[in-house]
């Protein structure tokens, strides 16, 4: 929680500047998965991560969309039951690179995407029963996808929630890469 908050904060004073370099989206996810694996194991629940076909280059700050995607890995596992599966893909898109989390949990009703992302006060998130950590942690991706010219979205359907970060992909709109 302490790191999300102290990302938050680095992104809300308007200091964060992505230092973007051009990363393997695919490799990105799977050292996520053996990082968080263990922890989801411990967590009584399942990361099943779907791998593209090939290579999908991404411009973005290597650190921060690591935090991201854990952020949304994180929150995907706590909301899904116990012996509940957590599923992320990674893929191109419309000239962007789609990172989706899937989750087993309840669905989220429809208007109240918005609130996921932003950190708003303790009492909302309160309401949603979550921690604090969690609004901390989604308001980062939020910020870390506003940082990079991407989105945030959520799809709430009957087999759970997914949740996405979007970012340009190489050589698309705000998808250059400093050297």
């Amino acid at each position: 929680m302490i790191q999300s908050m102290l990302d938050l904060a680095v992104v809300e004073e308007g200091s964060f500047e992505a230092k973007r370099v051009v990363l393997d989206a695919a490799d990105l996810v799977k050292r996520i998965e053996k990082r968080l694996g263990p922890w989801v194991r411990q967590e009584a629940r399942e990361l099943a991560v779907k791998p593209p076909a090939g290579p999908i280059h991404v411009p973005a700050d290597p650190v921060y969309l690591e935090r991201a995607v854990k952020n949304l890995i994180m929150h995907a596992v706590r909301r899904s039951p116990v012996g509940g599966k957590v599923i992320v893909e990674c893929e191109t898109r419309d000239g962007s690179v789609v990172f989706s989390v899937q989750d087993q949990g309840p669905a989220v009703s429809i208007g109240s995407e918005k609130e996921y992302f932003d950190p708003g006060s303790a009492e909302e998130h309160r309401e949603l029963g979550w921690k604090a950590d969690r609004a901390f942690a989604l308001a980062c991706v939020k910020k870390v996808a506003d940082g990079h010219g991407g989105s945030v979205g959520i799809q709430s359907g009957i087999e759970g929630t997914s949740f996405f970060l979007r970012l340009p992909a190489e050589g698309g709109p705000n998808g250059n890469a400093s050297k």
